[in-house]
């Protein structure tokens, strides 16, 4: 499962995997960070990233924290922040809340 937050929407209602994302991103400048969660690891992030207006994003790698309300269900909600045990830490400023409705 992929959580992007933004500074737009995205249509992510019609991609089907992270490919489309990707083609989305060669002709769509936005901004966001995004999180790849495993449901097997109990929603644990294994990859995260952060795009600022660019076609290719960087990886952030335990520079963010994502903390779930509960386990999914037909909303998916949390909050995510920066992590403080992260050395770049201070480059990055993120204490933010989502609740997404699941496919």
């Amino acid at each position: 499962m992929i959580l992007y937050l933004t500074d737009k929407p995205l249509p992510a209602d019609k991609w089907k995997s992270g490919t489309d994302l990707m083609m989305y991103r060669g002709s769509n400048k936005f901004s966001g960070v995004g999180f790849w969660l495993d449901p097997k690891e109990k929603y644990g992030d294994f990859r995260n990233e952060v795009c600022v207006e660019c076609d290719f994003p960087t990886s952030t790698s335990g520079i963010f924290n994502v903390k779930l309300d509960g386990a999914p269900g037909k909303a998916f909600a949390g909050k995510v922040t920066v992590s403080t045990g992260s050395s770049m830490a201070k480059d990055f400023q993120l204490d933010g809340a989502f609740n997404a409705k699941l496919k």
